[in-house]
């Protein structure tokens, strides 16, 4: 995340929703704070429920959100079993680099930032367990 926190304060200050300096300064603070956390993490946390009813900072987060999720590489591959929303597994049948997206074998097509590997999701339950 740190190498990637100058672009990101860069888009929320040009940003057409940067109109309130104390606003910008708020979203800026609030990212750098989660600056220690992998990028995955981050979006996660950014794209929760908004923290705020103030539009204005709520679209500065998402010019955040969308600055990392562009950056982020993926290690999905064609025949990955992941899990989207539910625990059902699905399979991975192409792959939309560009778009940051995958088609599952039903056709549904996906963004790679919210889904997970169905392995990772077995382990996470494992030790929610103990």
């Amino acid at each position: 995340m740190k190498e990637i926190l100058p672009e990101i304060i860069e888009n929320i200050r040009k940003s057409y929703f940067a109109k309130d300096e104390k606003t910008v300064k708020k979203v800026i603070k609030y990212v750098e704070s989660l600056v220690e956390n992998d990028k995955l993490t981050v979006l996660g946390i950014i794209g929760r429920k908004p923290r705020t009813k103030d539009l204005d900072e709520w679209n500065l987060e998402a010019v955040a959100w969308r600055t990392i999720e562009r950056s982020m590489e993926y290690p999905y591959k064609v025949g990955d079993k992941i899990t989207f929303g539910s625990k059902k597994i699905r399979t991975i049948k192409t792959i939309n680099s560009e778009e940051h997206t995958v088609q599952i074998e039903n056709g549904d097509i996906l963004p790679m930032c919210s889904i997970r590997f169905a392995d990772e999701e077995e382990k996470f339950e494992q030790m929610e367990l103990f």
